[in-house]
């Protein structure tokens, strides 16, 4: 899993929020460890007004990284740690959950498992690089990022659209809009984009509900933010199916 160009858009307009920028801190959820593979030109592009070479800390890993995600390092000068990357957003703490220790400051939790109440409502933001698809009952992972969100808070998803044996699952746009607009979130942006490292990303729109085809792998990125917390959350009946007698 691994941010880029893309990723950078949507976090654009979710960090840019007025009410979030009003907190002394903004508490981030990372889903996974994430590689941040993005060129110097995005990072000029993004944060023109932050002096983000000495912000963003390089991982040791680097070379190794690049390589496992087709990255030219002639392009990427810096693969940083997570934790200096999202300093330049402002004063952002950020926890990084997974299944198994792997950078050494993890969560460790199995996202197919209730999350423990001390996490509840804990994270203005829940970022999803990449995870929810490499979990089993995915059911259950999409309840622990919504429950994990405090109210006035984002859920963000990053995941595959049609990428055979990637992971279990390939996401529909339905599932997610069915699963948040039943309890309590409202969708801000639901788009695709083409995988690969991108620094302008070629966004197309998703039907929420509808059929459609793309002939290419792509990525779905899904915003929503939550709007109240709910005490039990719904398993929602697919929208296409909810007025029987069209069926009829």
């Amino acid at each position: 899993m691994g941010f880029s160009g893309s990723d950078l858009s949507i976090f654009k307009d979710v960090f840019k929020d007025a009410a979030l920028k009003e907190r002394a801190q903004i508490d981030v959820l990372s889903l996974g460890y994430a590689d941040v593979v993005v060129s110097d030109a995005a990072y000029y592009k993004y944060f023109r007004r932050v002096d983000w070479k000495s912000i963003l800390k390089d991982r040791p890993n680097r070379e190794a990284l690049l390589k496992i995600h087709s990255g030219d390092p002639s392009a990427i000068s810096v693969v940083p740690t997570l934790e200096s990357f999202f300093k330049l957003y402002g004063n952002v703490n950020v926890d990084i959950m997974d299944y198994a220790q792997y950078e050494g400051s993890e969560i460790v939790q199995d996202l197919g498992e209730p999350v423990p109440e001390t996490l509840h409502g804990k994270y203005d933001v829940v970022i999803d690089g990449g995870t929810t698809e490499h979990v089993f009952d995915i059911a259950r992972a999409l309840m622990n990022c919504a429950r994990m969100v405090r109210p006035g808070g984002f859920i963000y998803h990053a995941v595959p659209l049609n990428m055979l044996n990637h992971g279990f699952f390939n996401l529909s746009p339905t599932l997610l809009y069915d699963f948040y607009l039943d309890n309590g979130f409202e969708v801000l942006k639901c788009v695709g984009v083409g995988k690969g490292i991108v620094d302008v990303p070629a966004f197309f729109d998703l039907p929420p509900t509808q059929r459609f085809k793309i002939n290419d792998e792509a990525t779905m990125h899904f915003l929503a933010r939550k709007l109240e917390e709910r005490e039990t959350f719904v398993k929602p009946v697919q929208r296409k199916y909810r007025n029987i007698d069209l069926w009829r």
